[in-house]
């Protein structure tokens, strides 16, 4: 890369990121997490969530798991009777 493309470059990000962007920024997330934590809904939803994800979603896919292993096996043993 040459000398200038380097210069050019730097003062690209200067000018993108300065105080008023660096403020504005701030407050943007600010807002959004305060509306997110605000939100009682969202802290019971959350809750949920996780307890969904933790314990019954492992229980689901080990009961998903066991009928499809108990269908696969029994079609092998009756594969005779295809025939």
């Amino acid at each position: 890369m040459k000398f200038f493309e380097k210069i050019k470059k730097k003062r690209k990000i200067r000018r993108l990121i300065n105080s008023d962007n660096a403020i504005d920024v701030g407050v943007d997330i600010m807002l959004i997490v305060f509306d997110v934590l605000s939100s009682p809904i969202l802290v019971v939803v959350r809750v949920l969530r996780y307890g969904f994800n933790k314990f019954i979603r492992g229980y689901v896919i080990r009961g998903i798991k066991w009928v499809l292993n108990k269908l696969i096996k029994q079609k092998k043993g009756n594969k005779k009777w295809m025939y």
